[in-house]
């Protein structure tokens, strides 16, 4: 009874999550096409903004100002100072 019960819940949860799922489109970046249009131009903004070093330094600043929250944190919950 309990089993029949329990399968009971599980045939009604998946016919509603198959139904939200049909609901659903398919793909949500399928309307997306300015995106091949960009990519024309990538090389040409690229050669005068070095997109790929900016967001490495952005990267490496970004660790190091999260290493010195975590020392901070840190250093205060062993009462290392003020």
């Amino acid at each position: 009874m309990l089993l029949g019960l329990v399968q009971l819940i599980v045939d009604a949860l998946s016919g509603l999550i198959n139904v939200v799922v049909a609901v659903l489109p398919s793909s949500p970046m399928s309307d997306v096409s300015s995106v091949n249009i960009a990519y024309e131009y990538l090389g040409y903004i690229n050669y005068f903004l070095p997109v790929g070093q900016i967001v490495d330094v952005c990267l490496v600043w970004l660790g190091c100002i999260a290493g010195f929250y975590i020392y901070m944190a840190l250093g205060r919950w062993a009462k290392l100072f003020d």
